[in-house]
């Protein structure tokens, strides 16, 4: 009798690659290595009020950590009282407390939002933010673009852009507002001033992905900035190396998504320089 072998297919043999995790990519483009999050990290963990760095500096801090490598940062990474000061902030500013019955939102309102979404996105969506107040931060942002400065300070369009219900604050003369801004950017590159610029285009990029390739970002570009990233490194600045590592990562983002889950960043690589066919509109799906 002879025994008959089963077909095996040629499909069943082949081992599943494990799938990467998104933020590798960015990491190994920017040059960022496990000894840079080590140091980022003990630098979170240091005690509140030490003479090295202030609790703010260290909420900023974690926040571009947590952005740029969720499965290396979380919440749990920076002291309780750091998302203790954030709660307390909004809480304060956006009236849940007797002391402000009739509260008028600053600008500050829209960083301590951003930075709750992005530490804890569930606790952000019980810190109800109502429309008279949406409009009024709407408000110092128009004012703050038509102001002697020319435009939105950033990063405050991009916190706007990432927590609100609408994809971007509404400017009363919006393309006079992206010209001033993109002029500002134009002139800080220019100028080799890398942090501000990186800044500066993060911010443009979240509000307007649809005109990234105005950046103007060649691999000669991304050399430099990689080098001041080298910089801040030798130098142990390691709130300016993750500041700036969190700026790039938006600049090289193929995908932003605003969601109820969080704000995340998915890259490919990044391109030598931008066009049309790399880049995709960021996917803000509100709540």
């Amino acid at each position: 009798m002879v025994s008959s072998t089963p077909e095996i297919n040629i499909k069943d043999l082949v081992l599943e690659q494990p799938k990467q995790e998104r933020p590798t990519v960015i990491l190994s483009e920017l040059g960022i290595t496990e000894t840079d999050l080590i140091k980022v990290k003990e630098w979170i963990n240091l005690p509140s009020g030490s003479n090295v760095i202030s609790l703010d500096k260290q909420i900023e801090m974690a926040v571009s950590a947590i952005l740029i490598a969720p499965d290396r940062f979380s919440k749990t990474d920076l002291e309780a009282n750091g998302l203790s000061q954030i709660k307390s902030f909004l809480k304060i500013e956006l009236g849940s407390n007797p002391l402000h019955p009739d509260p008028k939102p600053n600008l500050n309102v829209l960083k301590y939002l951003y930075y709750l979404k992005i530490f804890d996105p569930e606790a952000f969506l019980e810190c109800h933010v109502n429309q008279i107040q949406w409009q009024n931060l709407a408000k110092l942002l128009n004012r703050t673009a038509l102001s002697g400065a020319g435009h939105i300070s950033a990063p405050d369009g991009k916190y706007y852009a990432l927590t609100s219900p609408i994809p971007k604050p509404p400017l009363t003369n919006e393309e006079e507002a992206y010209e001033n801004m993109l002029n500002t950017y134009k002139l800080v590159k220019n100028r080799q001033e890398w942090v501000r610029m990186a800044e500066l285009g993060a911010d443009l990029k979240v509000l307007y992905p649809e005109r990234a390739q105005e950046l103007d970002l060649t691999e000669a570009a991304w050399d430099d900035l990689r080098n001041e990233l080298d910089r801040w490194r030798k130098e142990g600045h390691w709130d300016l190396f993750i500041k700036l590592s969190s700026n790039l990562a938006f600049l090289a983002a193929s995908k932003i998504t605003s969601d109820d889950t969080g704000i995340h960043i998915e890259f490919n690589t990044i391109p030598q320089q931008f066009n049309d066919n790399s880049i995709q509109t960021p996917e803000l799906r509100k709540f």
